[in-house]
């Protein structure tokens, strides 16, 4: 089986290929350059592995919520293999999920909420039980919930009381488990988590509200 999962949602990029039990774990400083350097890497990945995207068996992509810009970009390219290689399975993942799965499997706390930074004094925020399971929606919201507070380490917002750093390991094992339900999407379904407009979006319509 061949696998290869792809988060480029956040500054710090994740590419893991699984070849028939060996595993490729990347993380690459995208900086906002996804579309410069995730490609290239992936290329290299299969070349390594004497591989081509055709050989692949299922993807995992993280769909947001997270970068407008990075989310974008690793959709298309999963939509661009996709159109190529209609065989291919494909699972989306939800970052806010991926960050309460990295948090669960290390503390044993009843409920918390994962939260991201989405920048203007707002936050991406949802509600999971202590095995990681949500019980609610995704939020944009500009209130702090109350409780147990899970954030990114690379993001360091001052409210969250704990801090998990989103690993090659824990997405590709992530992205099992949800192969292993058949949790799979197809080319028209395999749509981002945006959440909010992006900030262009939004200064655009800043400008047509004082017009």
């Amino acid at each position: 089986m061949k696998i290869l999962c792809l988060n480029t949602a956040f500054s710090m990029a994740t590419i893991c290929l699984e070849n028939n039990g060996k595993k490729v774990l990347k993380t690459l400083d995208a900086n906002a350059k996804s579309s410069e350097k995730v490609l290239p890497e992936i290329e290299n990945i299969l070349v390594l592995e004497n591989l081509k995207i055709a050989d692949i068996d299922f993807v995992a992509v993280v769909v947001g919520p997270g970068s407008f810009t990075g989310i974008r970009i690793g959709v298309a390219l999963v939509k661009g293999f996709m159109c190529c290689f209609p065989n291919l399975k494909v699972v989306a993942i939800n970052s806010l999920d991926l960050m309460a799965f990295e948090f669960a499997k290390t503390q044993n706390k009843k409920e918390f909420f994962c939260i991201q930074n989405a920048l203007s004094g707002r936050f991406f925020v949802a509600k999971f039980d202590n095995l990681g399971k949500p019980i609610s929606e995704n939020l944009l919201t500009n209130e702090v919930p109350k409780g147990v507070l899970v954030g990114l380490e690379t993001e360091k917002l001052e409210m969250a009381n704990h801090y998990v750093f989103l690993t090659p390991e824990n997405l590709l094992e992530f992205a099992n488990a949800k192969i292993k339900s058949q949790n799979f999407v197809d080319l028209n379904n395999l749509t981002p988590i945006y959440l909010r407009l992006s900030q262009a979006e939004e200064n655009l319509l800043k400008k047509d509200i004082k017009c």
